[in-house]
């Protein structure tokens, strides 16, 4: 197939730039565009046809702090700190009515329950988010337009 004749595997059209040479296959061209769209969609970097890897894609995998979770997370433990000191203040300096080992007990179950939240939140890593990015390299080898040529 000549340069000239090259299209777009995914889109068909021959127009615009045609990266080439991104697999083993020798005779397929797609677009930059063609090739991101394909790749997110796949979540692969393997080429369908050849199952070769492709030359022109890297992936960057980071972890994001998520700052609603954060923020459920300190308030939860804000919570805890309340109720503990709460729950201590009202056993040590007021008096021994009859509802007070129930108000006691109701305060240190809030703050055991605000503490397993905060906990769960830290074990579970949900604290932070994967973000994975995919990028598409524009190839060494690649066929113009063919009506610039």
């Amino acid at each position: 197939m000549s340069d000239a004749e090259a299209e777009c595997f995914v889109c068909l059209s021959g127009k615009g730039t045609l990266l080439t040479g991104i697999c083993l296959c020798r005779t397929l061209a797609i677009h930059k565009t063609c090739q991101q769209k394909l790749v997110r969609s796949k979540a692969s970097t393997v080429c369908g046809v050849c199952k070769a890897p492709y030359r022109n894609v890297t992936i960057t995998s980071t972890r994001r702090l998520r700052p609603r979770v954060v923020a459920m997370m300190c308030l939860c433990w804000f919570n805890t700190c309340i109720c503990l000191s709460a729950g201590i203040y009202l056993s040590s300096h007021i008096g021994d009515p009859s509802w007070m080992p129930l108000l006691v007990a109701g305060m240190f179950a809030f703050a055991v329950g605000f503490g397993m939240v905060t906990f769960y939140l830290i074990v579970s890593r949900e604290l932070c988010k994967p973000h994975v990015q995919i990028t598409v390299h524009s190839c060494a080898q690649s066929v113009q337009d063919a009506s610039q040529v």
